[in-house]
């Protein structure tokens, strides 16, 4: 009574209350793609019994995922439907290849953007007009070491290609076969291409100046014909993609008239602004699917005004999405928008939302709600729509909650799918893969083996059986273990590098992916932060050998190193950054100069701790003692006698040799430019630990060949570590344990033992995480499973990883295992 004078008089007086329309089932399932499913196995059914599927409407308020969803499913179970393509002109192949091609500027022909564009849609090589192979550019120029610029671009490939030129004019040797060279061929003329493809892009790319909607269309459609080709020339797209790239183009001819449209007080548009349209051009749907009344209706909710339907389904009927969650716009609150009529209210728009919805439901007589009960994408559980719970209770005839009515019990006006496997059994198949499940379903339920089947012949049997296997608490081929495999083992024709049987000694995957498969990682540059603990080593490595072999010859191990010796050895480390830099290894610029920095400093660091070595030594730098190769480049290789009277040759390069004046003592050193590990403290207990650290007996058993001196000392060095720099090796000790250990590796090589070895769980410090001791640095960590510590200790005991188990027990640990 106290409003009523404040309300004024009514504008519209109702003889009698309506009430609003319920749906007469609920139907809940346990995600959106169960969901889907559900419907249209009923939909199925009603097309069997006879019932028009062209008075069916298929109805949601939030695009995903039901958009792509429905028409996938429908499709994929022949039921026919009609509405808007689930796709826009900018996903379509034309559309991603002109808006990517567009935006190929706008960060300066980034690496990786060129390499999405060229694997978004089919990209022609103008100089050809063959497709690219975009895979293989990406790869080239990952190895290239490519980041952004079109100069950049040209410079590091052509740089790449010279260095392979370089290598196919070495005169033809045993290390570079007839395969090897083909593959180097190909990768300089692949190169080659690739270079004047990017050259010609950037060419291409320049924009018309003057610039004006005319000129940009023109030049937009030259793009799109000289990287997408010709109408003739793309004859075997699909159909809807040809019909999607003329869309385009008469796009672009639209976009052309905007001269004569805009005011002459418009400013001239730029490339941004043109992209910026056209992108809003593309984003409309491609053109309408089916046609009206020959198969299911699926679009928007508010598509069922004043529809003549039989069943209509809600799809997505959850809280947050019927309606969708909203709110005053801060910008443009209601007490605001009051003034202008062109603007909705906040209130006014939820009043259409509920239009809406009544409009769908009245549109038929027969009306189903559905909803997830939960978001697998969002991992989250979902309720049912306080709209939904609103019919609910109208059928219980008691009130509930969205929480009760997601848990409710099956009744005649609400159904729950529990889940795919449930949905399978119900009714008859709506697809042939629900066909196909049912029957292998069936074959297992009656005692037969699935990978017996017929229908699980090829690969799907292959998944039966390796997943299998890797339940099964015993070595298995899914393990590593591959059966006897003597071809693969290291020995006269087949030699081998103390890194490769290290490898082994560390995780014999590894080993198996690296040395067998030949696999290996092509970082992306542009994700590199600093420069690579690999790429560094190398760089010290040739810094210290350019250093040494054009210094002056020492006479005496007291020999000191002079001024001129260390600016000299400054321009080394500062030529060799610089070609870093060139290469484009080095990360980004804040960590390189620190890295640089801590490179120069261990350059100069290392002429003192060399003062020092050799004095304590008693030797200077022999004058053919650096990167002394054995088994390559000519040299004898060494060759090491297994316990079972086999030979396994050795090949490699010793980084460097110094000899005593008198020549009756040499020693042997391998640089590490790494931290001294808990690795090699332990060398003092085993000098080879158990196979991780063979370089230097084999680098001391090459040298002994060679010099043919009376005693040979070996040792570690330590960039790092100036003050004290060298790990020692006791030769007499190592080379017993050192052939033992060999022959283990071999053997395991040749029965086929490639178990994969995660270590203890430790902390990397590089990573800064917990992680698996022998995964920290390795390459392939992606590709083991999380649960790899498990896997291991299901064939940890197994006879088949004896020769593995050999090196990481001592004999004790072997007797209890």
């Amino acid at each position: 009574e106290q409003l009523e004078p404040l309300l004024g008089e009514p504008v519209f007086v109702s003889g009698r209350t309506v009430a609003p329309p319920v749906a007469q089932r609920v139907l809940c399932a346990a995600d959106p793609d169960d969901e889907v499913r559900a419907v249209a196995r009923e939909l199925d059914a009603r097309a069997r019994a006879g019932g028009s599927l062209g008075r069916v409407a298929l109805l949601y308020r939030v695009a995903e995922p039901y958009e792509r969803l429905v028409p996938e499913v429908l499709t994929a179970a022949g039921i026919p439907w009609t509405g808007a393509a689930p796709r826009r002109l900018a996903d379509s192949a034309a559309g991603r290849l002109l808006l990517g091609l567009l935006a190929l500027p706008e960060h300066d022909l980034a690496r990786d953007d060129v390499a999405a564009w060229l694997a978004s849609a089919p990209v022609i090589d103008p100089t050809d007009r063959r497709r690219v192979n975009a895979t293989r550019w990406d790869v080239l120029s990952r190895e290239a070491g490519v980041v952004a610029s079109a100069e950049q671009w040209i410079n590091r490939l052509t740089r790449r290609r010279e260095e392979i030129e370089r290598d196919l004019d070495e005169p033809e040797d045993d290390e570079i076969g007839t395969w090897q060279r083909r593959r180097l061929e190909r990768t300089r003329d692949d190169l080659a291409a690739l270079t004047a493809f990017v050259t010609g892009l950037a060419e291409a790319l320049t924009p018309p100046d003057p610039p004006s909607w005319r000129a940009l269309a023109r030049w937009a459609k030259d793009l799109f014909t000289r990287y997408a080709g010709t109408e003739a020339q793309r004859a075997d797209w699909p159909d809807t993609e040809l019909a999607a790239a003329r869309a385009i183009v008469v796009v672009l001819d639209e976009l052309a008239t905007l001269d004569s449209v805009l005011p002459s007080s418009d400013a001239p548009p730029d490339v941004d602004r043109f992209r910026r349209t056209l992108e809003a051009e593309l984003d409309a749907q491609m053109e309408r699917v089916g046609r009206f009344g020959s198969g299911v209706l699926v679009g928007q909710l508010g598509q069922a005004y004043a529809g003549d339907l039989d069943v209509v389904y809600v799809l997505g009927a959850v809280e947050g999405s019927l309606p969708p969650r909203g709110r005053e716009d801060p910008l443009l609150p209601d007490h605001e928008r009051r003034d202008v009529d062109a603007l909705a209210q906040h209130a006014t728009l939820r009043l259409q939302e509920r239009r809406d919805y009544l409009a769908a439901l009245a549109a038929a007589p027969e009306r189903v709600l559905t909803f997830p009960r939960a978001d697998p994408r969002a991992q989250r559980k979902r309720l049912p729509a306080r709209w939904v719970v609103e019919s609910a209770r109208v059928h219980a005839g008691h009130d509930l909650t969205a929480e009760a009515l997601r848990e409710h019990e099956r009744a005649p006006w609400f159904d729950s799918i529990e889940s795919f496997e449930s949905l399978v059994q119900r009714g008859d198949a709506a697809s042939d893969t629900e066909y196909l499940l049912r029957a292998l379903r069936a074959w297992r339920d009656a005692g037969g083996a699935l990978d017996e089947h017929p229908l699980a012949a090829g690969a799907l049997a292959r998944g039966f059986t390796a997943a299998e296997a890797r339940a099964a608490w015993r070595a298995t081929p899914f393990d590593g273990f591959i059966g006897p495999s003597p071809h693969l083992a290291p020995g006269t024709e087949r030699p081998a590098s103390p890194t490769a049987l290290q490898t082994w000694a560390g995780c014999p995957f590894r080993y198996f992916l690296a040395r067998v498969l030949r696999l290996h990682d092509i970082p992306r540059p542009e994700e590199t932060i600093s420069i690579s603990a690999l790429d560094e080593g190398a760089l010290v490595h040739a810094v210290l050998e350019e250093f040494l072999r054009g210094a002056r010859p020492l006479s005496s191990p007291d020999e000191r190193w002079t001024a001129e010796d260390h600016q000299r050895m400054r321009e080394i480390v500062e030529r060799h950054c610089d070609e870093a830099e060139r290469r484009g290894i080095t990360g980004r610029p804040v960590m390189w100069t620190l890295a640089r920095r801590r490179i120069l400093a261990t350059a100069l660091a290392f002429l003192d701790a060399d003062e020092r070595v050799r004095a304590e030594l008693g030797v200077v730098p022999a004058p053919d003692g650096l990167e002394r190769a054995f088994g390559d480049d000519g040299a004898p290789p060494v060759e090491v006698p297994l316990r079972d009277g086999q030979v396994v040759r050795f090949r490699g390069r010793i980084d460097r040799v110094d000899r005593s004046p008198d020549g009756r003592r040499t020693v042997v050193y391998d640089y590490k430019t790494g931290r001294l590990n808990e690795t090699y403290e332990k060398i003092a207990e085993d000098p080879v630990v158990g196979g991780l650290l063979l370089q230097l007996p084999v680098y001391a058993l090459a040298a002994r060949a060679a010099e043919g001196t009376d005693e040979a000392v070996a040792a570690y060095w330590f960039t790092t570590q100036p003050d004290d720099p060298l790990v020692e090796v006791a030769l007499d000790d190592a080379e017993e344990r050192f052939i033992e250990v060999v022959s283990t590796i071999v053997e395991g090589v040749g029965a086929g033992c490639f178990p994969a070895y995660p270590g203890d769980r430790g902390w990397d410090r590089r990573g800064m995480r917990e992680a698996w001791e022998m995964c920290w640095s390795c390459e392939f960590d992606r590709l083991c499973p999380v649960d790899r510590g498990v896997a291991w200790d299901r064939v940890a005991t197994d006879d088949a990883s004896a020769p593995f188990r050999a090196l990481r027990l001592d004999e004790a640990e072997a007797d209890e295992a």
